[in-house]
């Protein structure tokens, strides 16, 4: 490395972990994909189902090998055109029956495929060790090195790896013992970071010599062994974090400490947070009632089974769009990306994202102004306080605890009170509800944790 103490025979003793391991995508070969996989077969605890699920693949993959056979021969064949005799004629007559019955019969096989779940995963493949690539050039090999782990972290304890083992289970240890200064340290900040808007090392993804110093160390250290100490539990070290102090204060402004310390670090206030793409959309649906906080059951991904991406790709966002399930529940593909999860800055997901870029952008506003999703919640919430409510008053001031949590002030009531009677000269209308629900749910009130 450039400027950590890792040497590039760390480098490449890491990588031949990887190398030695199969990655089970899901893709096919093709323009732009020299490495097809297919996806793993999921086969549970059941015995009997999980043999018959491998018989049929075995039954299949003869059926496909014998029919690019006879293919191949075909193709050899029709090369001849005029010069074939019969006896070769003869056999490419045959050839295209017993092409078309091969086919007929895969289909066959393919359609009562016993049922099951298919999952992304690895496995160990072909297992070797890696070359040094000199200067990083393909042709220019140096010495073998054997798989193994950073040496600067050498006094944590390492698992020797088999011949027979890709590492990848000796790596996982390795990461997790309880004296590696690195995973526990790394988990908490960034824990930490989505609690706080800000982690105790502000470059959640670089705690190298080019990173920010932590502002608390021994803050960062004493998490980390709690971490630890209650099994590596995520909901044991929030629960440590949301029950304390730093964590329960406001975000109101000090001048004082806002001239000591403008960016915060010695934590003398809570940050203000915009909700995540995935908060803002539970939020909504939330406001307006339609959020069903449960799973669905089992994935999308598993229904529409192994097949090629683009043709699931419709199934998927139409489900994306119908759902009113929580957000962590989406169906998310690398090139399908939810509108709204797009626009309010998510993660992308072919990407390793630590830390999320904040955009104010006019698409934001236009979405929230004109989204089908956006004012549908607004309709379902106005419904809501309607339901509830029959004075005006009682509605406006239940539309600002569902929206904000906290009281309307009389200046707000009295406002809005206005705002109504100019949308629509009829009182307490659907319409007129919906309007005012969808201005408190595209405020910066709204989308702000202050």
């Amino acid at each position: 490395h450039k400027f950590d103490p890792i040497p590039t025979k760390d480098y490449y003793a890491m990588a031949g972990i990887f190398r030695s391991t199969d990655a089970h995508y899901g893709t096919i070969n093709g323009q732009g994909n020299r490495q097809p996989s297919r996806l793993l077969t999921i086969v549970g605890s059941d015995k009997n189902r999980a043999q018959k699920i491998r018989n049929h693949e075995f039954k299949l993959e003869q059926e496909n090998a014998k029919l690019l056979l006879m293919q191949e021969e075909n193709r050899e064949l029709r090369a001849l055109k005029k010069k074939a005799n019969a006896n070769q004629k003869a056999r490419m007559r045959r050839l295209n029956r017993d092409i078309k019955a091969a086919r007929a019969n895969i289909k066959n096989l393919e359609e009562q495929s016993p049922a099951a779940n298919f999952a992304m995963g690895v496995k160990d493949g072909r297992v070797a060790d890696t070359r040094v690539l000199v200067r990083g050039e393909i042709r220019n090999q140096g010495p073998i090195v054997k798989r193994g782990f950073l040496q600067v972290l050498d006094h944590v304890k390492a698992y020797p790896i088999g011949s027979r083992a890709s590492g990848r289970m000796q790596l996982a240890s390795w990461l997790t013992q309880p004296d590696n200064p690195l995973t526990a340290r790394v988990m908490v900040n960034r824990v930490w970071h989505h609690l706080f808007g800000a982690g105790i090392v502000r470059t959640v993804d670089n705690f190298g010599a080019t990173g920010e110093r932590p502002s608390h160390p021994e803050l960062l250290d004493h998490l980390a062994m709690k971490f630890v100490e209650n099994n590596w539990s995520v909901k044991s070290i929030i629960r440590e974090i949301v029950l304390s102090r730093s964590y329960q204060l406001s975000s109101e402004m000090v001048e004082a400490n806002l001239k000591n310390d403008p960016n915060n670090r010695l934590l003398w206030r809570m940050n203000h947070k915009r909700l995540s793409a995935e908060s803002l959309r539970d939020a909504m649906l939330a406001t307006s009632g339609r959020l069903n906080p449960q799973p669905a059951a089992g994935s999308e991904i598993t229904k529409i089974g192994d097949v090629i991406a683009a043709r699931a790709m419709r199934q998927l966002s139409q489900g994306q769009r119908n759902t009113n399930r929580r957000s962590v529940y989406l169906p998310i593909m690398r090139n399908s990306l939810p509108e709204m999860m797009r626009i309010f800055d998510a993660a992308e997901p072919s990407l390793i994202v630590g830390k999320r870029n904040e955009t104010t952008v006019p698409t934001q506003a236009l979405y929230l102004m004109n989204s089908p999703f956006v004012s549908g919640q607004a309709v379902a919430m106005a419904q809501r306080i309607m339901n509830r409510t029959e004075q005006p008053a009682e509605g406006i001031r239940l539309a600002y605890e569902l929206a904000f949590a906290r009281a309307a002030t009389d200046d707000e009531v009295s406002k809005a009170q206005n705002f109504l009677s100019e949308v629509s000269e009829e009182k307490d209308t659907p319409g007129q509800w919906a309007i005012f629900c969808q201005a408190l749910l595209a405020s910066a009130e709204f989308r702000y944790i202050n």
